[in-house]
């Protein structure tokens, strides 16, 4: 019994032991370190204050109100930050107190657990403002430049002596008139920064009178002849003809070069390209042209004769490393604590100096405040496993930091969004809405929260973009558009073929289907587009396909009805720029399909058995220029967001049944001038035919382009769009409308009820004829983007200024329109927005600001104003004053003529020769 008792006893007490001893052992060591938890807290508080200061004055600068995820966080920090302010003052007293049990058993506790807040603070700040659309705070807005051929570049600036010597002297062998320096070249390893390099140079001489024409094209590895030679020809602005062999281009666009002094940029060869014989640059010509390449390997530029005039571009040193590392991973520039210094600095020498190594862990790093994160990171990266890589075209160190960003991306959901990049060819620069809804065919981009999804989609592509792995690029519309550094997609590719079986060989000049390779039947993802197949099999199974890209095979001319007959899982197709007229009816059985893009293809109707397709979501159309007609029966695609259908020539009416698709964001019917057979009536004409007021029932609306019909003429004025039509697209954010009118014609007036639009954003009028715009169109407070073309009978303006948020505003073909009002604004902010100012073919314009005001432009008016063009403005006599003063102007764009015989004097002139850019 008494053995019972104490085993009892003893087994009682065990069991309170291991119980309290644990929390009690946590309690000692945090008294114990209560001066060093103390002081780390302490730090965190300067952290937190530094981040606080670096956010609002970050919108300030910007002239912008923050949006309500960062307003929401700012209050929560700015809480906390008081809160722990308490803890540290109570602690200070404290710190080397022994008696803490006595005088203050919970306070060590507490310093530790307001640690431990901090760092799931900053987690959780990254996650929301990352996620939910982290360029509001983080990512400064891309220039919406009229001919945004290349970016600014590098985005943090260069680091170290020794890249902008090598520009320096690239430059001087470019300008130098010896005949030895025709042909200059750069070389090194990929991701060592040598675009980033020739981008420079390129932007250096974009805007000077050096050259008559400054060309930059991609060769990659899998380039052709002919695909170049039209490259080079839309940049000179030369018509090939699209029958022209490659044998005719060459000496076409050798006779047209040979007149003029050019910049060739040719990056990324992999092999010789023998530049007269093959392309046709003439190399004799004595007006001083050159042709600057760069490559991976120096042998490439011994064979073209460039290996006397070529630098090779070498990492980093270590400091520049760390410099260009510090300003990716850490909001401040400089890591918080000493011991993340010290293991940061670790991971930075790790990537051996490559630019785009470093740049894409750093972004992967920043938000990261926790010790053991860093720690836990430089072990996965010392740890990786080798023998993953199969090609050889990647070096191994890089690929690995590469893939260790990769693995860090926040699920399996992001991962297969970036892979998708490598679905496309490597040069490729890619819509951003269309992969977005090609993510959301194919499933990965979901939620319960929103129906439309595009949002969700595009703060997933700003999240890539944040990581360095995708980057954003402009096109000459203000359109933004992806690219991704040619490593990059080499290792997406690594990693989808290996890890998601993929088969991705987009642009590998591909001659016949592959469906021999091995394991090509058991792919989730098919991309062979950009090649010359020009036959399918009568089969092909493949039960887990979800991703099928065949476009811009040009030589394909039918699908055969067994080859889609066994892809039932099938929910991305992808058949543009291909030769097929009709069909399959196999199509119609892929009941899974969400996404269709049938894009310049030469088929002539979409049938009946449309309806079949009730999961599709997407349906691409435009420049289909043999389709006749579209089934009614359409209207049974209940889930239809995106339906396109610009350019249809030949399409002879819009059947009304597209007003019942009530899911429907996305509809575009524009027509150009010479294709009207699918001008839209006002109201009602005939009652098969859709008129613009039967898409009052499309409420959810977001983007609409179409071509109207104006009405019956009354007292000279021919009837517009009626009251009462605009009013119901409250969700509308990018609206065209091209109206069908004669150019003597007189328009009735915009009506006031287009105000409800309060999310438009874009907004483009073509050939509108009214007098003037509504006064309501000032009240678009999220408007970035205006253009203005052929609108014949404008001459009042609004008070334009009133947008607060206006980017790009542009002026085509506006023959009475004779002064703009810019800067005659009663606000001193001007338009603390603008990037982009475009005045085209303005006949009787007199000035850009007022004949009544004599307000200048300068830094308060136009702080952000990138680019100024000017052409065809006969009656315009000079620039306004202070427009020298702009801080941020890099381009005017003028002809010369009118430059050199404006009234602008020869001292205002030469103040601005540095910005001017001759156009024809």
């Amino acid at each position: 019994m008494e053995s019972f008792l104490i085993g009892a006893a003893t087994s009682t007490l065990g069991s309170v032991v291991s119980v309290a001893l644990p929390p009690l052992i946590q309690l000692i060591d945090d008294v114990i370190h209560l001066d060093r938890n103390t002081q780390l807290l302490g730090t965190q508080l300067n952290r937190m204050k530094s981040l606080l200061g670096d956010i609002t004055n970050r919108f300030q600068q910007d002239q912008r109100s923050a949006p309500d995820t960062v307003k929401n966080w700012l209050q929560r920090l700015h809480q906390s930050l008081d809160d722990a302010k308490l803890v540290v003052d109570r602690a200070q007293p404290h710190k080397r107190c022994l008696q803490c049990f006595l005088c203050r058993p919970t306070l060590s506790t507490q310093v530790r657990e307001w640690n431990a807040n901090f760092d799931r603070l900053f987690v959780d700040l990254q996650t929301d403002i990352s996620i939910l659309g982290n360029t509001e705070l983080t990512a400064p807005s891309a220039p919406l430049l009229r001919e945004a051929l290349l970016q600014p570049v590098p985005p943090l600036g260069f680091v170290g002596s020794g890249i902008r010597d090598h520009q320096k002297r690239l430059q001087r062998w470019v300008e130098n008139e010896d005949h030895q320096f025709r042909i200059i070249g750069v070389f090194g390893m990929g991701g060592i920064g040598k675009t980033s390099l020739l981008q420079a140079v390129h932007n250096a001489y974009r805007k000077g009178n050096l050259f008559e024409a400054v060309i930059w094209t991609v060769v990659s590895q899998n380039y052709s002849i002919s695909g170049l030679q039209a490259d080079i020809a839309r940049q000179i602005n030369f018509n090939l003809g699209s029958s022209s062999s490659v044998e005719i281009a060459k000496m076409e666009l050798s006779a047209c070069l040979r007149e003029k002094k050019f910049l060739l940029i040719l990056d990324d060869l992999w092999t010789e390209l023998p530049l007269h014989e093959e392309l046709g640059i003439p190399l004799d010509n004595d007006k001083g042209s050159r042709v600057l390449i760069s490559t991976r390997s120096v042998d490439v530029l011994r064979r073209m004769g460039a290996a006397d005039f070529s630098i090779e571009i070498k990492p980093l040193s270590r400091d520049e490393g760390w410099q260009l590392f510090c300003r990716g991973a850490f909001i401040a520039g400089t890591a918080p604590t000493e011991d993340i210094e010290k293991v940061a600095t670790q991971i930075a020498e790790g990537c051996n100096g490559l630019p785009l190594a470093i740049n894409v862990v750093a972004a992967a790093m920043r938000g990261k405040t926790s010790v053991n994160a860093w720690k836990l990171t430089f072990d996965q990266i010392k740890n990786k496993v080798r023998g993953f890589l199969a090609s050889s075209r990647i070096d191994q160190d890089l690929f690995w930091r590469l893939k260790w960003s990769y693995d860090c991306l926040p699920d399996s959901v992001f991962k297969n969004c970036f892979l998708y990049c490598a679905t496309f060819p490597e040069d490729k620069r890619f819509d951003v809405d269309n992969l977005v809804e090609m993510w959301i065919g194919e499933g990965l981009v979901n939620s319960s929260v929103t129906s439309y999804l595009m949002d969700l989609g595009l703060s997933h592509v700003d999240l890539l973009v944040d990581r360095c792995l995708f980057q954003s690029v402009y096109d000459d519309s203000g359109f933004r558009r992806i690219q991704v550094h040619d490593v990059v997609h080499d290792m997406a590719m690594s990693i989808a073929e290996k890890e998601e079986q993929c088969f991705f060989r987009a642009r590998q000049n591909l001659q016949k289907f592959p469906a021999a390779e091995k394991g090509i039947h058991n792919c989730r993802r098919i991309a062979i587009g950009y090649n010359n197949i020009s036959v399918l099999p009568p089969d092909f199974s493949c039960p887990n396909l979800l991703t099928l890209m065949l476009g811009y095979n040009e030589s394909l001319r039918e699908v055969p009805d067994g080859f889609l007959v066994n892809l039932t899982s099938l929910r991305v197709l992808d058949l543009s720029a291909t030769k097929i007229e009709s069909l399959p009816m196999s199509l119609w059985h892929l009941t899974q399909l969400e996404y269709l893009n049938l894009e310049k293809t030469l088929i002539k109707d979409v049938p009946d058995d449309i309806c079949n397709l009730s999961q599709l979501q997407f349906l691409h159309l435009n420049t289909c220029k043999n389709l006749e007609s579209l089934s009614p029966k359409i209207r049974e695609l209940e889930n239809l967001k995106t339906l396109e259908l610009n350019d249809c020539c030949s399409l002879t009416g819009i059947p009304r049944e597209i007003s019942q698709l009530t899911s429907l964001n996305i509809l575009l019917l524009y027509t150009s001038e010479t294709m009207r057979n699918s001008v839209m009536e006002v109201e009602e004409v005939q009652s098969s035919v859709c008129s613009l007021k039967d898409l009052t029932n499309c409420s959810n609306l977001v983007h609409l382009e179409v071509h109207v019909k104006a009405g019956i003429e009354v007292a000279g004025i021919r009837a517009g769009i009626k009251v009462g039509i605009m009013e119901s697209w409250l969700e509308m954010r990018n609206l065209t409308l091209t109206f069908d009118v004669e150019d003597h014609d007189v328009l009735e007036d915009l009506p006031q009820d287009m105000q409800s639009m309060r999310k438009l954003q874009r907004f483009g009028l073509e050939n509108y004829h009214g007098r003037s715009l509504p006064n309501c169109i000032c009240e678009f407070s999220q408007l970035e983007r205006l253009l203005l073309y052929r609108c014949f009978q404008l001459s009042n303006l609004p008070p334009l200024e009133k947008l607060p948020n206006l980017r790009s505003l542009s002026f085509d073909y506006c023959t009475k329109l004779k002064e703009l009002g810019v800067g005659t604004w009663e606000s001193v902010t001007g338009f603390p927005m603008l990037e982009s100012l475009t005045l085209e073919k303005l006949p009787v314009l007199e000035s850009l600001a007022s004949s009544s005001s004599d307000v200048v432009w300068n830094e308060q008016t136009l702080p952000k104003l990138h680019v100024l063009t000017i052409r065809d403005c006969p009656s315009l006599k000079g620039l306004p004053l202070g427009i020298d003063k702009l801080p941020n102007l890099e381009t005017i764009e003028v002809e010369k003529d009118w430059w050199e015989n404006n009234d602008v004097e020869i001292s205002f002139k030469e103040k601005l020769h540095h910005l001017i850019v001759f156009i024809e």
